[in-house]
């Protein structure tokens, strides 16, 4: 009697032989049916955002990052100035990307048993295989031998691979490129990390996704065997690029004027940032670390269109404590621009109408100023070394109170060599 107990109990204790019943393929069946219209869901979801932020991003002007213009963060729809932007819209895709993944994971794992409940235990296999969702992944994962191990599979690979392993790392390292003329080192780094994080998760979750193990694959086939190894090898090739080729781009490439890593950028790069200036005085590069904004009208900007509008105004445009190394803004109208504390080392503000602006403490070392129009603009405070001021217009008019430093070229008659403080 206690060894018919001990037998009954041992037998409870067994696990269940999962798949023996019709039911029980039915209900995993199910299960997967389920995932995957939840996938379907949030695939659309997470297609529609990366889309909107490469959209966006790529719609960013110079202009836009000079005039902070507000932009729109998807899901919660709060206006965002375009700092503001660059900073919280790789959060919000990193946190999307990895909700994505994680359910893709979720999925996986479902199709994976069922994979094997049918490779395993049923006969008829294939019939079954054709009654799978038209998902992408349950059909790469599970479908039939002419979807999953022909060129249909290929495509299928080549579309999960394509949208969520090297699509959210281009859509992060795009971020920062067009971000590099704002000049952010706290913005900028922050968008490293990001793709550091995702490139992360990608090691982390997608080899469970796409690098399955063959346990339950069919590979009585040479075709299925021949396949499987094309797809691990790329992908895992794939990652590799991106692993290795994210870091060179991000530390060698998109550097910006100011910043420590800027003194080791890989040289010969004007093909893709920072390129010779054309006839209009923009780049030809593809990029360019520094706003270009030649010719720039902050009177029409600010809506200023007759002289009365603009004697009764204080300001024009407010650019106030900004980064600007480097910033072209040749020719262009600054008349009462606020640049109060900017730094605008190297900028080049030549033949620049800047009557009435507001530099004060601005840095101006090495800035261009040349043949610009200083009427009554007010440099108080203004560290002008190595500054150019060649033939520049009514400078007996312009604020020079505390403004230090030598500058490179003087109109004859005005001495200006106070040191500037450390």
């Amino acid at each position: 009697m206690a060894d018919q107990d001990n037998g009954e109990a041992k037998k409870d204790l067994e696990p269940p032989q999962f798949g023996t019943k019709p039911d029980d393929l039915k209900a995993l069946r199910d299960s997967v049916a389920d995932a995957a219209s939840v996938s379907n869901t949030l695939w659309v979801t997470y297609l529609g955002t990366l889309f909107y932020l490469l959209i966006a991003v790529g719609s960013v002007t110079h202009k836009d990052l000079f005039l902070q213009s507000s932009m729109t963060l998807p899901f919660v729809n709060v206006n965002l100035p375009t700092a503001g932007f660059f900073f919280l819209g790789p959060v919000v895709f990193l946190i999307l990307h990895t909700y994505v993944l994680l359910h893709f994971v979720i999925l996986t794992d479902k199709i994976a048993t069922l994979d094997q409940l049918l490779v395993t235990q049923i006969a008829n296999q294939e019939m079954l295989r054709r009654q799978l969702p038209a998902n992408t992944f349950v059909q790469f994962l599970a479908g039939p031998s002419e979807v999953r191990d022909g060129m249909v599979g290929v495509f299928l690979w080549l579309i999960a691979l394509v949208t969520l392993v090297i699509s959210p790392v281009l859509l992060l390292l795009f971020f920062e490129l067009k971000f590099l003329p704002y000049h952010s080192e706290l913005i900028t780094w922050a968008q490293r990390i990001a793709v550091g994080i995702d490139l992360g998760l990608l090691w982390f979750l997608w080899p469970r996704i796409a690098l399955r193990k063959s346990v339950a694959a069919r590979v009585d086939h040479t075709s299925v065997g021949v396949f499987l190894k094309f797809q691990r090898n790329w992908t895992t090739g794939i990652m590799w690029i991106l692993t290795f080729g994210s870091p060179a781009v991000l530390l060698l490439i998109a550097t910006f004027p100011g910043e420590e890593l800027h003194s080791v950028r890989i040289p010969g790069t004007a093909m893709l940032i920072d390129g010779k200036l054309n006839e209009s005085l923009l780049p030809e590069s593809l990029l360019s670390s520094r706003l270009m904004l030649p010719k720039f009208d902050a009177v029409h900007q600010a809506k200023l269109d007759n002289k009365e509008k603009l004697d009764e105004a204080a300001e024009s445009i407010i650019i106030q404590g900004r980064q600007l190394q480097g910033a072209n803004l040749k020719l262009a109208d600054l008349r009462k621009a606020n640049f109060i504390g900017d730094d605008l080392t190297n900028a080049d503000l030549g033949s620049a109408n800047l009557t009435n602006a507001r530099l004060d403490i601005a840095n101006l070392t090495d800035a261009r100023l040349d043949f610009a129009d200083l009427a009554g603009a007010n440099l108080a405070g203004a560290n002008l070394t190595g500054a150019n001021l060649t033939d520049v217009k009514n400078l007996n008019q312009v604020q020079l109170d505390q403004a230090c430093g030598k500058p490179k070229v003087l109109p004859l008659g005005l001495t200006l060599d106070k040191p500037c403080p450390p």
